[in-house]
């Protein structure tokens, strides 16, 4: 059953869905040795300084297990979003964090921008950026106008 769910995770990485493993109070070579190949195959293992230690977030107390979430929330609270498809009018595109409208921002220091080349990914950055990565934004939206369509 583990090669499957190796295979599973490794499947959801390459579809662009990182997994992210913790250990609560486990202790086993056998269990260690499973999560040590989810974590790594799910491409977010845990990055310490010591190389033996597991690839997963091992939580034994509830101390330890509040912890590995604030550390995995600080690497997976991420501002930069990939956009499904490019869209229709670039410059006609609402990014809504918890359903109010975050203003585009060339600056870069409180709003979204595209970045890179293309319109494949924005940004969020600021306040509103602070919000995604502390967990207290629950919900960040793309809405993507049609030419001559107002966004509401």
């Amino acid at each position: 059953a583990r090669a499957y769910a190796v295979q599973a995770v490794t499947d959801a990485a390459s579809a662009g869905i990182k997994t992210v493993v913790v250990g609560v109070a486990t202790t086993k070579s056998s269990a260690t040795r499973a999560l040590n190949e989810l974590a790594i195959a799910g491409q977010m293992p845990e990055t310490g300084t010591d190389p033996s230690a597991p690839k997963y977030y091992l939580a034994t107390t509830k101390d330890e297990l509040v912890r590995a979430l604030v550390e995995i929330t600080g690497q997976v609270s991420s501002c930069v979003f990939d956009l499904s498809s490019e869209p229709p009018d670039p410059s006609n595109i609402a990014v809504e964090v918890d359903g109010q409208k975050a203003p585009r921002d060339p600056t870069h220091s409180n709003g979204w921008d595209y970045i890179g080349d293309e319109y494949s990914q924005v940004e969020v950055y600021g306040a509103w950026c602070e919000g995604i990565k502390s967990a207290t934004s629950k919900s960040v939206n793309f809405v993507l106008g049609c030419p001559g369509e107002v966004i509401q």
